[in-house]
């Protein structure tokens, strides 16, 4: 689990095979066998820690749904240490399993931050809300607007821009998108208390169910 607040900008050395050598100098020193980390919001396993960074496999069906079948060597990628008992929570509850590859549609400059415009198939559409979260390559982003066509904007500010890489990404540029954790769990919820002829996560349904007020 994780919460979406990158710790390392870290890069694409190799492929090797199947697996990724990432360079992650910050972060090597603490890592050890066998544990999660977020790579651009993707969570893998360490499966060899290296002076300055790690070795992870990436799954043919990890390289399917997500972007990593498209990283180059010299690629810059967010890392995130799984959540530890008793961290701080400064995002929100990120697994690191994507749900649907987004591609960025435009960026404008909106004070001293970016009103940041991207767009999706419709998979997430159920669990994106206005004010609610999502994870865009991995960081924990909130929703400022929804779009029937399956686009939505967020606000990156500035201290976010800076310790990420999303103020550089070209418009078509492909991310990695995870829609909101607890949206996905009071959806099937539902789906076990609602006709079939009557499901999908609205605000009529949420509002019948007391999930919220009327």
């Amino acid at each position: 689990m994780f919460t979406g607040l990158i710790q390392e900008i870290g890069s694409l050395l190799r492929w090797q095979g199947d697996s990724v050598v990432i360079r992650a100098p910050r972060m090597a020193p603490d890592l050890v066998l066998g544990e999660s980390v977020a790579v651009n919001g993707i969570c893998l396993t360490v499966t060899r820690c290296l002076s300055d960074g790690f070795q992870a496999d990436v799954s043919p069906s990890t390289r399917q749904v997500s972007t990593a079948g498209g990283w180059a060597a010299g690629r810059r990628l967010h890392l995130e240490r799984a959540l530890a008992v008793g961290d701080r929570l400064g995002g929100h509850l990120v697994s690191g399993h994507i749900d649907v590859v987004g591609h960025l549609v435009s960026r404008e400059v909106l004070g001293a931050a970016w009103n940041v415009v991207f767009e999706q198939s419709g998979a997430i559409d159920p669990y994106l809300v206005v004010k609610g979260s999502i994870a865009i390559d991995g960081v924990s982003l909130t929703v400022n607007t929804v779009e029937a066509s399956g686009r939505f904007s967020v606000t990156v500010v500035p201290h976010t821009g800076q310790e990420t890489c999303l103020l550089d990404l070209a418009p078509g540029t492909p991310v990695n998108l995870e829609g909101d954790l607890l949206a996905k769990y009071v959806e099937r919820q539902l789906a076990f208390r609602t006709p079939a002829a009557a499901r999908g996560l609205t605000l009529e349904t949420l509002a019948r169910h007391g999930f919220m007020e009327t």
